[in-house]
């Protein structure tokens, strides 16, 4: 049985997200802003945001006032008159959106690395583990390969291999999963 490659620890990432997030608003910011100065000064409009085109909702009564319903509909823009500048919009936008995208997708990809951490904690089975309580009958330090997880009378415990061979069984929470770097 081999061990699989378990991700960082989910405390060291949510530090990472943490330093991100001001550069994340910052370019956010930016973004917003240099959206409306770019269309502006470049003549778009500001209303359609360079589409032509507008959604408008009607509202529409049928049978007094107890089936009210809306239906959506996609109407021309009447400051611009319809004048679509959505290729413009894009390439003068393209800058800003760089950065404020890779960000954004840089805490993603971390978010979901801390999530899939967080499962592995709670459930370590194939993965090494380390006993880490000093409470434990088991020797502090000691690890191993998990092949066990499961509740029993006495609550969750976890067997794990050790790599001379010996099958230790223990409380789940007397172990924590051996972490990457």
């Amino acid at each position: 049985m081999t061990a699989t490659t378990l991700p960082r620890n989910p405390v060291t990432i949510q530090a990472e997200i943490d330093q991100l997030y001001p550069a994340f608003n910052n370019a956010q910011t930016a973004y917003r802003m240099a959206t409306s100065d770019c269309l502006e000064e470049n003549g778009i409009c500001m209303r359609c945001r360079g589409k032509g085109t507008l959604l408008e909702t009607h509202w529409e009564d049928g049978m007094g006032d107890i089936f009210r319903h809306y239906t959506p509909q996609i109407v021309k823009c009447t400051a611009c008159d319809g004048r679509d500048d959505s290729a413009k919009v894009e390439e003068l936008l393209a800058d800003f959106h760089g950065e404020y995208e890779r960000l954004y997708n840089e805490i993603n990809a971390l978010d979901n690395e801390a999530a899939i951490s967080l499962r592995i904690e709670a459930n370590p089975k194939g993965y090494r583990v380390r006993v880490t309580a000093k409470r434990a009958k088991v020797k502090h330090g000691t690890e191993g390969l998990c092949f066990w997880v499961g509740q029993t009378q006495y609550g969750f415990r976890v067997g794990f291999k050790t790599d001379a061979g010996e099958t230790i069984w223990t409380d789940l929470d007397n172990v924590s999963p051996v972490w990457g770097a």
